[in-house]
């Protein structure tokens, strides 16, 4: 066989592989999130192994602009640097290796999705359709047997709780990919498919018990209808709101009532008076060095013990003030690598949200404009900014994105 055919072999088994690994992600998040860093760099060496290496170079270079590159670079360099000064330099050093690690695998993966044939990204984003159905299936069949099924008295029930509270990341992770693959199947021609994707997600992430995959359902479904039906600039809007949250986000942390004050706010859930607590002890740390920064993941050594509250009740309430990490991307970005790292940061979540803009084709845009939207949303209420699963997932929806304006008609193709 010529060295021709053997590549082309070996890119249509890598290909099979890409398919199976994107069928498989969705369930797999929903069992164990935490595998999803893995799995983006397998993804990264199965596309690299398939002969998308010798297009590499120029596939990465289209992916962002020039002063996307320098702020990426510039702030990845801050970020790394950052780790000096972290009280926990082991963890803070990890952590950056991780972190360019994740963006490494991510660049290649992205660049790698666009280069495939026409054919073998279709069957990929095909087998990563009927994955979310399959994962969202588990979702949905685990929640009603949890909430209804198994009696409260039974051996199963704390089990089977643990199971639908452990797949919170999971859910996530499929509120993030649901509108870029709604795209790829209607593209396809599988609008059955492309409908029962929304129809499905609705109960099976209404029903859990995931509240951040909640919202993001309902803000991806109207940013997605929006940016379908409004001009394309939504995402331009939404990359300079994101990017003045970023800046002010210790300013508006300063200015929050005192913990005692807002826990007689009137229908406010426990778990957002602790963030609002949280946010509060990380606008007060942050004012004390809003230079530098502690350093990379100092979130976790800053303690600052736990707040002793009583609710309206009468009943008592202890909430830590800094339990890992502020469950705030921009407060994060702030407490850790301080002005400078928000700074540098900042330009390059306003120059994303215009090049999404700059997608001509709609529906694609759309599908960026929603994942945006829902990365955006989950970042500045939930995880840990650097947690190399949420960093993968979001690396994963943006190469689905990538692929499908770079697979659009000729004259609206290039992101």
């Amino acid at each position: 066989m010529s060295t021709q055919g053997l590549q082309l072999a070996a890119g249509s088994r890598s290909a099979q592989a890409v398919a199976v690994v994107l069928l498989v992600a969705p369930p797999l998040a929903l069992l164990d999130a935490l595998a999803m860093a893995p799995l983006l760099v397998f993804l990264a060496v199965l596309l690299l192994g398939g002969g998308a290496r010798h297009q590499l170079g120029a596939s990465l270079a289209a992916l962002l602009d020039p002063a996307q590159r320098l702020f990426l670079a510039l702030f990845l360099l801050w970020l790394t640097a950052s780790a000096l000064w972290s009280p926990d330099l082991a963890f803070g050093v990890k952590t950056a290796a991780m972190t360019l690690g994740t963006v490494a695998a991510g660049l290649v993966v992205a660049g790698g999705l666009r280069r495939l044939p026409p054919a073998e990204l279709s069957h990929a984003l095909s087998a990563l359709a009927r994955g979310i159905v399959l994962g969202l299936g588990l979702l949905l069949v685990v929640t009603i047997g949890q909430r209804w099924l198994i009696e409260p008295t039974s051996r199963w029930a704390e089990p089977a709780l643990r199971l639908a509270l452990r797949m919170d990341r999971g859910t996530t992770f499929a509120a993030l990919l649901l509108w870029p693959t709604v795209v790829g199947c209607w593209r396809r021609g599988q609008r059955r498919l492309a409908l029962a994707l929304p129809l499905l997600a609705g109960p099976a992430i209404g029903l859990s018990y995931d509240l951040a995959a909640k919202v993001s359902l309902v803000l991806g479904l109207a940013m997605f209808l929006l940016a379908a039906v409004l001009p394309r600039r939504l995402a331009a809007v939404l990359g300079l709101a994101m990017a003045a949250a970023l800046i002010l986000a210790p300013l508006a942390a300063q200015r929050l009532p005192a913990p005692e004050q807002s826990l007689t706010w009137p229908g406010l859930p426990r778990s957002a008076h602790h963030r609002l607590t949280i946010w509060g002890f990380a606008g007060r740390m942050i004012a004390e060095r809003p230079v530098a920064g502690w350093g990379l993941e100092a979130s976790r050594r800053l303690g600052g013990g736990a707040l002793q509250l009583t609710d309206r009740n009468g009943l008592p309430l202890e909430e830590e003030l800094m339990p890992l990490h502020p469950h705030d991307a921009p407060l994060q970005v702030w407490l850790e690598l301080g002005g400078v790292g928000a700074l540098l940061l900042a330009p390059f979540i306003l120059l994303l949200g215009r090049r999404l803009a700059a997608i001509a084709d709609r529906p694609s845009a759309a599908a960026g404009t929603a994942v945006f939207a829902v990365a955006c949303a989950i970042s500045c209420v939930s995880y840990g900014f650097w947690q190399s699963w949420w960093q993968s997932s979001l690396w994963l929806a943006a190469a689905v994105v990538v692929a499908l304006a770079d697979r659009a008609a000729p004259a609206a193709r290039r992101v």
